[in-house]
Formats: C-alpha cells, sequence, structure tokens
C-alpha cells in the first residue's frame, strides 16, 4: 500500500516538471528574462537589505518582557544610561585541572592589572581605565574639599575572586588628587583603613561629619582590605592585620572563595560565587576545586562618559556627545581585547588560559561576518544566467 502511494506521487511530480521543461522550451526566451528580471530584484534586496548586528536585538525576544523593560529604562533614564562590562576569564584548558591555587591567583592579578593599565589615545586625549570605568554615586556633602576627598578615593567598580584577598586593594588607585592638606595620609586601598578619612573630619570642622560616619559605616566601609589574608605573607607591603601575617602561610584559595567575595563596600558590594568561579566541586560546603575565575570590570555608559568629561570637552578635538562617548568606549574595548591577546601570562604547556571578552569585540565580528560581497553576487549571478543560455 506504501509503495503504491509513493508511485502515484512520484508519477505526478514527474508529469508536473515535463509539463514546466515542455513550457520553458517553447517559450524559453522568455522564462529566461522573467527568471533574469527575479534575479536582478533579488540581487538588489541584497544590496539595500540592512543587516543587524546588535547582539541585543538578536538575543531578546520582540515585544517580550525584557525588551519592555530596556525600553522602560532607556526612556525614563536616557540613551545611553547602560553600563558595560568588560570580560576576563581565567580557565582550565582541559576542563580538568584545579585552579585554586595561590599561583592562578597570581597569574589571574597580573591579568587584571594590565587590563586596568590599558590606554587608548582618541580625540587628542589619552582614555585610562579611570576615564572610562563605572563609579558608585556617593552623595554629596556640600563641601569641595570632602567631596574632592571622597571622589578622589573611591575607587572603580571591579568585580573579582581578588576581593578575598588584600591583594584585591592592589587593583583600586586613586581617581584624582588629593589636597595638601591630606597628602601624607594613608588613603591607597593597599595601605589604608577607611575610618583614616574619617580622623581627618574633626579637623576639617564639617557640620556633616555625623552624616559621613553614618554613610560610611551603612555602607561597610570601614575596614578596606587590611583584614583580608595576603596572598604572599612574606610581601613587605603585607598589612599586619592580615589574618595570616603572624603564621606566613599561604591562604586556602578554596576556602576564602565559598560563598563568594565582598568589594569595598561590604554592605553592598557582595559578588556572589557563581559570578566569579566556575565549574566548582565542593565538600561539606567547601569549595575544592574550580575550572574557571572570572573578573569583570564595569565600564561606564555613553551617558555617564558624556557628563563627566562635559565641562572639560574644549580641548578634544570632536564635537563631544552621546555618539563620541560611545566611539571612546568602544576604542578602549578594543584596545582591552588585543592588549589581552597580545600578553602571555600563561605559559603554552600551561594548564590554564586567559580570555578577554568585550561586546565592542562581538559587535566587530558580526559586522566582517555580514558584510555583503557586491564582487560575489554579480559573478555568481552571471554564472546562474550562464548555466541557463548553455542549457537552452
Amino acid at each position: 500500500m506504501g509503495q503504491r502511494i509513493a508511485l502515484k506521487l512520484r508519477t505526478k511530480l514527474q508529469t508536473v516538471f515535463f509539463n514546466l521543461g515542455c513550457f520553458s522550451q517553447r517559450f524559453s526566451w522568455t522564462v529566461l528574462a522573467i527568471g533574469f528580471f527575479i534575479l536582478i530584484g533579488f540581487s538588489v534586496g541584497i544590496l539595500k537589505a540592512k543587516i543587524e548586528t546588535d547582539v541585543e536585538k538578536l538575543w531578546i525576544e520582540v515585544d517580550g518582557r525584557l525588551e519592555k523593560e530596556i525600553k522602560y529604562t532607556k526612556d525614563a533614564l536616557g540613551e545611553g544610561s547602560e553600563t558595560t562590562n568588560e570580560l576576563l576569564i581565567h580557565a582550565s584548558n582541559n576542563g580538568k585541572d584545579n585552579i585554586l591555587t595561590v599561583g592562578s591567583i597570581q597569574q589571574h592579578l597580573k591579568a587584571v592589572q594590565t587590563a586596568i593599565d590599558v590606554k587608548v589615545t582618541i580625540y587628542n586625549k589619552t582614555w585610562t581605565h579611570s576615564d572610562l570605568c563605572y563609579v558608585p554615586e556617593v552623595p554629596s556633602f556640600n563641601d569641595s574639599l570632602v567631596d574632592g576627598i571622597v571622589s578622589a578615593i573611591i575607587p572603580c567598580l571591579i568585580i573579582s575572586p581578588l576581593d578575598c584577598f588584600w591583594d584585591g586593594a592592589k587593583l583600586l588607585k586613586l581617581r584624582g588628587v588629593l589636597p595638601d592638606m591630606v597628602k601624607g595620609v594613608p588613603l591607597e586601598w593597599i595601605e589604608s583603613h577607611p575610618t583614616a578619612l574619617l580622623s581627618l573630619l574633626p579637623l576639617l570642622n564639617i557640620p556633616g561629619e555625623k552624616e559621613i560616619r553614618d554613610m560610611f559605616f551603612k555602607a561597610g566601609i570601614t575596614d578596606g582590605y587590611l583584614n583580608r589574608p595576603c596572598l604572599d605573607p612574606t610581601e613587605l607591603k603585607c598589612p599586619q592585620s592580615a589574618p595570616n601575617f603572624k603564621s606566613r602561610k599561604a591562604p586556602n584559595v578554596g576556602e576564602e572563595l565559598t560563598g563568594g567575595c565582598k568589594g569595598f563596600a561590604t554592605e553592598f558590594m557582595q559578588w556572589a560565587e557563581e559570578l566569579i568561579v566556575g565549574g566548582t566541586e565542593k565538600k561539606n560546603g567547601t569549595l575544592t576545586s574550580a575550572k574557571a575565575l572570572q573578573t569583570i570590570l564595569v565600564l561606564s555608559g555613553p551617558q555617564d562618559l558624556h557628563k563627566r568629561f562635559a565641562e572639560n570637552s574644549k580641548d578634544l578635538t570632536v564635537d563631544w556627545n552621546l555618539d563620541s562617548a560611545r566611539k571612546v568606549l568602544e576604542a578602549w574595548q578594543r584596545s582591552f581585547t588585543a592588549e589581552m591577546e597580545a600578553q602571555h601570562f600563561v605559559e603554552e604547556e600551561d594548564a590554564f588560559n586567559m580570555l578577554a571578552f568585550d561586546s565592542a569585540s562581538v559587535t566587530d565580528l558580526l559586522k566582517e561576518f555580514s558584510e555583503t560581497s557586491v564582487t560575489r553576487i554579480v559573478i555568481g549571478y552571471v554564472l546562474m544566467v550562464m548555466i541557463l543560455l548553455f542549457s537552452l
């Protein structure tokens, strides 16, 4: 029964194709002309087509909840208000080796230090990570001196497994020049107890001293990094308050990373374990093995960057707007990826590899592989026409 139906279907198809062939032979030039015009229409359509390279539009469901929330955020905060994340992933090559060692963490530290030192020159200015990074907002204290000190010591937002150690403070640089009257006061994060700043308040005769103290304590900006273990307790700058300073023993990396880490503001900056460590294995609730570490450098959005340099834009060789701010961010992102690929943080025979990822590089790849080659399209259509002509 099944073979009979298949034979009938094949017979009908053969009849249709036979009649179509006969028609094409009888009216060959008409069929060729119609086909030629159709090909021209398709070619014009391809050349006029706009290739979508926006990752956000490609992956987010049309008219979905996430698209509506993003649209609401843009309408409320304005275009370019979003931040961008630059990822630095330190992963096992074979998926078997354990990355939870002091040596691997130190390699990761070296890589992140290189990343935050990346610079790019554009519009007659050399832009650094400190210029472009996202900085947590701090309320104004209505005192130019205090506001200047606070803005200088509040660092860029970096989400990293290094925050579990004192060495994470090496990534937090002063973002401005401190006033002369506080020079000599240890305000660098690798040597500073945040209360060192609070101890200056009585000397400055500021009316809002209590509010400033409350803000620091509510945010958890109290002990800084001085009570976190040092990767190398024999290092000269390792603080005496570090848990392993007296024992001079290297920390147990798995124990320190269990449950995640906290940034400089411990009440608000709490990094989930899954965000900074991957491929984990546990025993009795404690990390015993992991396959990857991840650090995230958070950059400002175009809107925030535009506002930050609006007053000093007269020195730039460009009309400073959202579009030019976006180009600066993309230029730094590309430089970040290129620099991390050029550096050799691990040896070829090493079990781990360092990978950099940023949104600008993804967009560049999409554009590169989405470009339409006019020459290839023309050659393809010419070959098709020649085949049709020879078949007549």
